[in-house]
């Protein structure tokens, strides 16, 4: 559903309203209008375009809302002939792995040689 469809359905929810109510009741449409966007919104979900490359950007409210940060992973699955994202979160296996130099490697590599040469 597009931007302006969701704009113009608020609207008429907003005009409805109105009418039923008189304008006396309904002291602030404009803040009714940005409910019911709102509300529009979080029922039909987000319309975001396909960009180069057929790049999908999430909207920055849904990775606020998500917790999600540049360089996270996400798992991308069709199911049913939609697509369905699902944050990733690899707790913990970040204590399980280092950085290592080449030259750290080396010197353990050489260490280990010499171990199993001294012990023949």
């Amino acid at each position: 559903m597009s931007h302006d469809v969701i704009a113009g359905v608020a609207q008429w929810y907003v005009n409805l309203l109105l009418i039923r109510n008189g304008a006396d009741v309904i002291r602030h449409p404009e803040i009714l209008f940005l409910y019911c966007v709102s509300f529009l919104v979080r029922q039909v979900g987000l319309v975001v375009r396909v960009g180069r490359k057929r790049a999908i950007y999430i909207p920055k409210s849904v990775a606020e809302e998500l917790g999600l940060k540049e360089g996270d992973r996400i798992l991308l699955e069709v199911v049913d002939g939609k697509i369905v994202l699902t944050p990733v979160k690899l707790r913990g296996v970040r204590r399980f792995w280092g950085e290592v130099s080449v030259v750290e490697v080396e010197e353990v590599g050489e260490e280990v040689t010499k171990e199993v040469t001294e012990g023949e």
